[in-house]
């Protein structure tokens, strides 16, 4: 026995289980004797379905289904099967129950493929999947009609707009309706063919089930489509079969079916004087829940007319007897509630508010715990309306209502328009929370409508009326979609409303800070990782490692270091080096730590890229001469056999997810092989290798290449990895063609500047700057590309083809100069390049002059490192 189960519930329990079991033996022993058998089966599994043990009942059904011989046995039992299987339907929750209608209507009809019954049962089968769709329609009205029952027959708030409450099922209702009544239909026209075959009972029974199934389906139909454009005819339609039906049942139960729903018919039609006298004629107790009970339709009338407190009389006297009976009557009883709330509001009565406001809060209290499914549903749907209807009143919640209305039927506009309505008519106090949720839901729509600034500005709003009320969850939902819309404005002209990427970047870091626990802040870590990664690589080599230090996930800690270690490659790549050495410290010990402590948990993939990651670290330190090349050699063959490891079919992990790491491996080999050999068959194999590189990877190689020879000192090697490299870049700018992206200009212009200086092959590097000089920059996107190009140290000892700087290069920096304002950092660097150009090309009078005027006005030169520059200059110019 647990010891969180009282005693005396395990005994109860244990007590019930032995009693159904005892019941399950009679019910299989009495199968023989047909009358006593039916009783004893049906009162069993009603004992079974009104304590909901529903999937106990249905495996006894299954299992005397299987057990049965006779078809007509079987089909009896599949016929209770679908019965039990729609009445689950009614207490389980929203995911669940269209599963639960679709199976009971299924399981028919693949019963009636392999084991066809007599015409009789092959009918009630039928008539039963016509159930099964009347019941799926009436739980979708049930919830459609959830907290609006009071009034429900007024008309809208707006002429022309949807009822709420009555067009709220709609399609889906209309779908099920349809296929009802075609079934229904075709049934009927069966049982016309058959019937002097059927006894004179089974005969009427079958017939006045199906007319009064298809009148049922026709109301269902009309309410469902209230503002359908054959409404009118749905309407007649409905008022002919509900007749027909009416006239036709005279048997049983049918006459109290037929009965309700002619009453019920009458009040949904609004013929307020027949359904007063119809309704005296209903039952007001039963049994089961095929007779719907005489007050249900009587509380409705009476919340209709806003007869609240009259309506709880009612409600306090009546007697249900099932299960789905109480549920419904509590439902009944909330809507009441809320109806006596909703009337204390109209007539503005403060006491009469607070008194119907604590009877309505203290029922809530006392039925939350023991409501479900559809009903539970519907109670919640009251439980929303109260808490509207309390902040802002009967009518701005109607019109709040109206507005998710019209934004489920696709109407934007309208939707807009009304929001606009609302927030007009809004009190200036206490209603923040449906000001925020407007106020989103028009951000919403507005973005749909890339109204992108409106969008922005109705999202701010709804930040702060959410930030007001401590609604931190919808605070931070509002704050990523404004942040969404702002994206849209980056680089916009202010005129336009437009925002520069520094504010979208300060507003994404702000959301990550403001909201770490939210489901947002993930998402916005993404955007601000993208955002950052081409324009700011240190921030994102930054984040990766601050996230890395909260990352309990070694798989997850692994791409983190290794997104970390692609930002500092473009950090580098691009110019943005300054202070980079810290972090590549804190990014080895991370690898290293990771490697020594959850190495065996990581996929080969991820062993090999990070180790390959330590390798490369190890190359940039040592500066591997010859004599080290043994035990890196050796280091590289124990990668090699761990790869060889890895399983090739592809699998996460295997032998194609390390495909990277092996070309970086060999691309540590040319390096090394560049520093250390004179074999040249060695050195061309490497070479021919590499230019065969694909083309998905070839940014890559050409920026780590570059990242070898990007010293202030040659080494050996560097000639020939510059000359390779050269041939790469060529490659890419081609394949790039006339546009190549500001982003990628920003990379490629170092490289290109790195293959000038060292190889002398300026060809890159003329054709970059020539689509530079051509292209419409603004002076941000300048001074950025200028930043780029500058920040290539020239080694000291160039290559005798680089003297002569080429006319593109000298074209590029007067543009910077023209373009720039005067003393800004681009402008600085332009003004000693120009003067380096000029003293290149003998004219050392020009580059004096030039020196001069900057010493004149900026002595600083605006760095330490370029004042530096700029003295070395002229000193070479005295000699």
């Amino acid at each position: 026995m647990s010891h969180d189960t009282p005693p005396s519930k395990s005994i109860f329990q244990l007590a019930l289980l032995v009693t159904l079991a005892i019941a399950a033996c009679t019910v299989t022993t009495l199968q023989a004797s047909d009358p006593v058998g039916d009783r004893a089966e049906h009162a069993f599994l009603r004992q079974l379905t009104e304590r909901q043990l529903f999937s106990l009942a249905e495996r006894h059904c299954r299992t005397l289904l299987a057990s049965s011989v006779t078809p007509n046995r079987k089909a009896k039992w599949c016929l209770r099967l679908s019965d039990t299987t729609q009445k689950h339907a009614w207490f389980v929750d929203s995911a669940s129950r269209t599963g639960l209608i679709n199976r009971s209507v299924e399981d028919i009809t693949e019963f009636l493929k392999v084991s066809p019954p007599s015409a009789e049962a092959n009918l009630q089968l039928r008539l039963q999947q016509v159930r099964a769709f009347a019941a799926e329609i009436r739980m979708q009205l049930v919830l459609a009609e959830a907290g609006h029952l009071f009034g429900l027959r007024d008309e809208p708030v707006e002429q022309n707009s949807p009822v709420v409450g009555q067009s709220l099922p709609g399609r889906n209702s209309r779908a099920a309706a349809e296929r009802g009544i075609e079934l229904a239909v075709a049934l009927l026209e069966q049982f016309d063919t058959i019937r002097s075959n059927l006894d004179a009972d089974a005969r009427q029974k079958i017939r006045d089930d199906a007319r009064l199934l298809l009148a049922e389906l026709h109301v269902l139909n009309w309410r469902s489509n209230t503002n359908s454009d054959d409404h009118q005819q749905l309407f007649q339609t409905a008022d002919s079969a509900v007749s027909a039906a009416a006239r036709s049942s005279r048997i049983g139960h049918n006459t109290a079916r037929a009965a309700w729903l002619l009453a019920e018919w009458k009040l949904y039609s609004d013929d307020h004087r027949a359904f007063g006298l119809h309704a005296p004629n209903l039952v007001t107790s039963s049994s089961t829940d095929e007779v719907p009970l005489r007050q249900f339709l009587t509380i409705r009338s009476l919340l209709f007319r806003k007869e609240a407190r009259q309506a709880l009389k009612v409600v306090a006297e009546a007697e249900p007897q099932t299960a789905r009976q109480r549920m419904h009557l509590q439902w009944l009883k909330m809507e009441a509630l809320l109806g006596a709330r909703e009337l204390a509001g109209q007539l503005a009565d403060e006491p009469l508010i607070a008194q119907t406001s604590r009877d309505f809060e203290a029922e809530r209290d006392r039925v939350q715990r023991v409501s479900r499914g559809v009903f539970g549903d519907a109670i919640e749907a009251v439980n929303r309306r109260f808490d509207l209807v309390n902040e802002v009143g009967s009518e701005i919640a109607d019109l709040i209502e109206q507005i998710e209305a019209e934004r489920d039927t696709g109407d934007d506009q309208s939707a807009l328009r009304l929001i606009n309505v609302a927030l007009q008519r809004l009190p200036p106090q206490n209603s923040q929370r449906s000001r925020a949720a407007l106020q989103l839901r028009a951000g919403e729509i507005l973005i749909q409508q890339q109204q992108w600034a409106a969008a922005r500005a109705r999202l701010k709003g709804a930040c702060a009326d959410f930030e007001s009320v401590g609604m931190l969850a919808e605070q931070s939902a509002a704050d990523l979609l404004r942040i969404f819309a702002m994206a849209q404005l980056v680089d916009k002209p202010r005129t336009d409303d437009g925002v520069s990427e520094m504010e979208y970047t300060t507003a994404v870091e702000a959301h990550v800070r403001n909201f770490p626990d939210q489901p947002t802040a993930k998402t916005a870590s993404q955007w601000l990782q993208k955002i950052v990664s081409v324009r700011q690589p240190r921030r994102a080599a930054e984040l990766s490692l601050q996230q890395f230090a909260n990352a309990t996930e070694p798989l997850v800690a692994a791409e983190l270091v290794l997104r970390a270690s692609d930002s500092l490659q473009m950090a580098a790549d691009t110019g943005k080096s300054n202070d980079l050495a810290d972090l590549h410290r804190q990014l080895v010990q991370h690898v290293a730590k990771l490697l020594a402590s959850s190495r065996d948990e990581l996929p080969v993939a991820k062993q090999v890229r990070l180790q390959v990651l330590l390798l490369e670290d190890q190359l940039q330190v040592a500066r591997l001469q010859t004599d080290q090349w043994t035990e890196f050699a050796a280091t590289v063959q124990r990668l090699q056999a761990l790869i060889n490891e890895a399983p090739a079919n592809g699998e996460a992990g295997g032998r194609g997810g390390i495909a990277d790491s092996v070309r970086r491996m060999q691309l540590l080999e040319l390096i090394v092989s560049a520093r250390t050999t004179t074999d040249v068959s060695r050195l061309s194999k490497l070479r021919q290798q590499t230019l065969e590189v694909l083309d998905k990877n070839l940014p890559q190689t050409v920026r780590f290449i570059h990242s070898q020879i990007n010293g202030n000192t040659l080494q050996a090697g560097d000639t020939y990895l510059a000359n390779l490299n050269g041939q790469l870049l060529w490659r890419l700018v081609q394949q790039r063609g006339q546009q190549i992206p500001i982003d990628e200009l920003r990379w490629m212009l170092p490289v290109a500047a790195n293959v000038a200086a060292v190889s002398g092959d300026e060809k890159s590097l003329t054709w970059l700057l020539e689509r530079v000089t051509a292209m419409s920059l603004n002076g941000e996107q300048l001074s950025s590309v200028a930043q780029a190009v500058a920040s290539v140290e020239q080694p000291a000892k160039q290559s005798p083809a680089a003297n002569s700087s080429s006319a593109a290069i000298q074209e590029f920096w007067q543009q910077v100069l023209q373009n720039g304002t005067q003393g800004t950092d681009s402008w600085l660097e332009a003004s000693l390049q120009l003067a380096q150009i000029a003293a290149n090309n003998g004219d050392g009078q020009q580059a004096t002059r030039r020196i001069g005027v900057v010493e004149t006005l900026y002595p600083d030169w605006g760095t330490p490192a370029r004042k530096a520059r700029a003295a070395e200059l002229l000193k070479r110019l005295s000699e």
